[in-house]
């Protein structure tokens, strides 16, 4: 930076820099503040990658704004400090989120486990009621009277001692 440029950057007379320079005045602690905060602005962006396409703004209406060169997008000094904040209600989410997902999973299991359980239960009422069918078929099984198969000769004696007039 030339004289003239630092002048004008400082907003100071460019002897003021030449009495700096030359030992004759101290240099006012805010001229040497802009000074080393401009100078650190210089080369951090090319000393590091990621901050390659970044500035802050010198003048206009955007002045102190940062600028991402590649994007358009600009930060106010505000926007910046409330990145933690968000930061943390991010990782609040996301930890809300993985429990929800949690929840859900437990849900879909349980829910399963519980459509098995009804099925199970249609299952076991309908071998019920077959069971109660072959209980009640037992029944009439056991109040009929069986016979062995008689010899055709006494089928007649049989029904006069049932007193039955006609048998199938």
């Amino acid at each position: 930076m030339s004289v003239e440029q630092c002048a004008a950057f400082l907003r100071v007379a460019g002897a003021s820099i030449l009495r700096w320079e030359a030992g004759l005045e101290p240099i006012p602690y805010t001229a040497y503040a802009l000074l080393a905060l401009a100078y650190e602005l210089q080369f951090l962006p090319h000393q590091i990658k990621e901050w390659a396409d970044w500035k802050i703004i010198p003048d206009g209406a955007h002045v102190g704004m940062l600028l991402n060169t590649r994007t358009g997008r600009m930060f106010s000094a505000q926007e910046l400090n409330v990145f933690p904040q968000v930061e943390a209600a991010a990782a609040i989410a996301v930890r809300k989120s993985r429990h929800l997902e949690q929840r859900v999973a437990d849900l879909e299991a349980e829910n399963a486990r519980l459509r098995q359980l009804y099925i199970n239960n249609e299952m076991a009422q309908e071998l019920q009621g077959l069971q109660e069918k072959i209980g009640a078929l037992l029944d009439v099984s056991k109040s009929t009277n069986v016979f062995d198969q008689l010899p055709i000769n006494q089928v007649g004696q049989l029904k006069e001692s049932l007193d039955v007039e006609s048998c199938p």
